[in-house]
């Protein structure tokens, strides 16, 4: 056990608890975005393949649209959240000990789940720029054939 007090250690059990809910917060905000990018270049696709001619532009542009919905996969693919406690392991681990033990296991515990997350929120968010990019250009790419076609 620390040298922490009771005080100290609820407040980093909370501070961590907070940051694990932000966390899956952040990640949720971020692949309904993706969802909205990939409705958008499914959209686009299907709008590209009424179109009478195909020149290079346009296969340029559908190869960028490809490259956003696959990026917006990696965006909505399910993970998963790291987010103790397990209520079982808990109470049979901590039932017999003191508060501070607990509550310290505890605020480890958040805080290595905290580090087991943040690969995954970031490859999301990495997706989602990729997806966003490829989708404007995509549309650029769209427009440069519209106009030369």
């Amino acid at each position: 056990m620390s040298n922490l007090s009771r005080d100290t250690l609820a407040l980093i059990n909370e501070t961590n608890r907070d940051r694990l809910l932000v966390q899956r917060d952040a990640i949720e905000r971020i692949e309904t975005k993706g969802t909205i990018l990939m409705g958008f270049a499914l959209v686009a696709l299907q709008f590209v393949f009424t179109l009478d001619h195909f020149d290079l532009w346009l296969y340029a542009a559908l190869g960028a649209y490809l490259v956003a919905l696959g990026a917006g996969v990696v965006v909505i693919v399910p993970y998963r959240h790291d987010y103790p406690p397990d209520p079982v392991a808990m109470f049979d681990l901590y039932a017999s000990r003191s508060v501070e033990d607990a509550l310290e296991a505890l605020a480890a515990t958040r805080a290595a789940a905290f580090g087991f997350n943040v690969p995954r929120a970031r490859k999301k968010a990495v997706a989602w720029w990729v997806s966003l990019a490829a989708l404007i250009g995509a549309i650029l790419l769209t427009g440069i054939s519209l106009v030369r076609g």
